[in-house]
């Protein structure tokens, strides 16, 4: 059976960001799903940060709809 049955294609030189195995396509810039996911779960609880000004006037902070919600 020829490698390209069994495994996914990888891709670029550039490792995976999370563990550093080689990249494969269907998950790029990642290994696999898992870490996808991993990557993914860093965002959403706000282990990662970008750097930045302080929001913009006018702009409302998303707890205040929460805030009004629960009145």
């Amino acid at each position: 059976m020829p490698e390209s049955d069994t495994m996914p294609a990888q891709i670029s030189s550039a490792p995976c960001p999370m563990c550093k195995k080689p990249a494969i396509k269907a998950y790029r810039p990642f290994c696999s799903d898992r870490c996808a996911n991993l990557d993914l779960a860093g965002w959403f609880g706000e282990h990662y940060v970008l750097a930045g000004n302080t929001p913009l006037e006018g702009m409302r902070d998303s707890t205040e709809d929460l805030d009004r919600d629960n009145d």
